[in-house]
């Protein structure tokens, strides 16, 4: 499976290392707008071949799947792109904008019957396998909170994170973490209740957000690009919790307790970020000849997109 990348960022980065660490998958291409940044990544990365632009390497036929590594506002065109250069894609979350380029996304991809994956990697890390698994059992009982803070401060250097023209903001970066976990064990809130902060350039400081659903369980959730967090993510139910513990995002570490079996820790340990179990379920996918992520639905992806949407309106944050 060759994969190529658009953007030479610190995430681009984060996936070169992993993508080189997966057997049956090659780093095999790297696209920026800067023809010495591409070169230099590629020398970095061991990257055979590089690109100023995208034009001639979605002409590369054997290029098999494309990440998309470009800032927020640029994913819906760089998708539409890939698309149908008939290529698959692995699109760094967020997802889109909005419903209606998510929606157009996921189109295209059918239409063309090409794999095209939103990259919320938390989804394939076993921590929060196991946290599932303890829910889906029954040991916690019926789920009555949750809670989910992600929160890290993001100086002005992070330019992008910043404007709004590129979908800049604490909601879109860091809070689709927390609404994504609460959706993979809740699904879509019946009620949502949200208030932002904004910073002078207009992007959203802070969100907080009160998901409600009819089954009577809430869910409390928070982001910041201001805020220093522990950043965990607590499931309580009728007989106990679970917890995601530190970076909940990427958690290598797991605590519980219930009546039935008093508290427990289980570690994950690992010697990477962890962006290795996402390209491994990519790979999977990929040789099984699937048209829609086995971990991330589409169906996910949409309602999550709508969630943030609503989320938005209630706050007043455009991108314009």
């Amino acid at each position: 499976m060759n994969i190529g990348i658009i953007g030479a960022g610190r995430i681009a980065e984060k996936l070169a290392m992993a993508i080189n660490n997966v057997d049956g998958a090659s780093l095999y291409s790297i696209s920026s707008r800067s023809l010495s940044k591409a070169r230099a990544f590629a020398e970095k990365f061991n990257v055979t071949t590089w690109y100023e632009g995208t034009e001639d390497f979605f002409k590369d036929e054997k290029l098999d799947i494309v990440y998309i590594a470009t800032p927020n506002s640029s994913h819906y065109q760089d998708t539409i792109n890939s698309l149908n250069s008939g290529k698959a894609v692995l699109c760094e979350k967020p997802f889109a904008l909005d419903i209606e380029e998510a929606k157009e996304m996921v189109a295209l991809a059918k239409k063309k019957n090409l794999l095209l994956v939103e990259a919320m990697w938390s989804k394939y890390f076993p921590a929060l396998k196991k946290v599932k698994k303890i829910v889906d059992s029954g040991l916690i009982g019926e789920i009555k909170t949750i809670q989910g803070d992600l929160s890290y401060p993001l100086g002005r250097d992070k330019e992008r994170l910043y404007r709004k023209d590129q979908g800049g903001g604490a909601l879109l970066d860091l809070g689709v973490y927390p609404i994504s976990i609460t959706h993979y064990f809740l699904g879509k809130p019946d009620k949502i209740v949200a208030e932002s902060k904004f910073t002078p350039e207009g992007v959203d400081e802070s969100t907080s957000m009160i998901f409600k659903y009819n089954s009577g369980a809430t869910a409390l959730l928070t982001c910041s690009i201001s805020a220093m967090s522990s950043n965990e993510f607590i499931i309580c139910g009728t007989e106990g919790w679970v917890r995601l513990n530190g970076s909940f995002h990427h958690s290598s570490s797991i605590s519980s307790s219930t009546k039935s079996t008093g508290e427990q820790h289980e570690e994950f340990p690992r010697s990477t970020d962890g962006y290795e179990y996402q390209i491994q379920g990519l790979l999977e996918d990929f040789n099984n000849k699937k048209v829609e992520s086995s971990t991330v639905s589409y169906s996910d992806t949409l309602e999550i997109m709508e969630i943030m949407d609503e989320i938005r309106g209630q706050v007043g944050y455009s991108f314009k």
